[in-house]
């Protein structure tokens, strides 16, 4: 699996939904897939404030457990959290936009991707993609730069689909949201 495109999204904090029948086995095999936000020797101390119900900043802010998860942070093939928010909306592949607090003023609170478009000179917004995803319309945008041609620096200014709704790698459903495969 492409570990970029993988979203997931919960009712509730991962350790809250893991069935109390669970308990026992779940911490091996959350340090077998995500990076590990303890040193071992706070482990068990962690695991204890989890399964509590408590907050785990007194654990996870010392000074052991910030460099072990800077280095677990490395390891290839492991998931880790690069964005906690409330909604998202991805049109493609390396097309999309994650936003904390519903909305997607503050640079902050919003995680944006936009293949082959400049964020720099276009100031995308969660409801630019909502309306592509609603309306099932594109929306341009201007990418501009500098090229060099007949050793002369020239600028440039390209007007392009920016944000499409069409997606190449599945069928979209009639509600926008579902996919099936495609029949080639």
């Amino acid at each position: 699996m492409d570990t970029d495109s993988n979203y997931m999204a919960l009712s509730a904090e991962l350790f809250q939904c893991v069935k109390p029948e669970c308990w026992e086995t779940f911490p091996q095999e959350f340090e077998r897939w995500m990076v590990e936000p303890y040193c071992s020797n706070h482990r068990q101390q962690f695991w204890n404030l989890v399964w509590m119900g408590e907050d785990t900043s007194s654990v996870t802010s010392q000074t052991c457990c910030r460099n072990h998860y800077r280095h677990d942070s490395r390891t290839p093939g492991k998931f880790k959290q690069e964005f906690k928010g409330d909604a998202i909306v991805a049109l493609n592949s390396k097309t999309y936009i994650c936003s904390a607090s519903g909305s997607a003023t503050t640079p902050a609170n919003t995680k944006l991707s936009s293949k082959g478009l400049s964020k720099r000179t276009n100031s995308l917004s969660l409801n630019h993609f909502r309306s592509v995803l609603r309306s099932r319309r594109h929306v341009h945008g201007v990418n501009t730069g500098f090229v060099r041609k007949n050793n002369k620096t020239l600028t440039y200014s390209m007007i392009k689909r920016g944000l499409t709704y069409f997606y190449p790698k599945r069928l979209v459903c009639s509600d926008g949201v579902s996919t099936e495969p495609l029949d080639v």
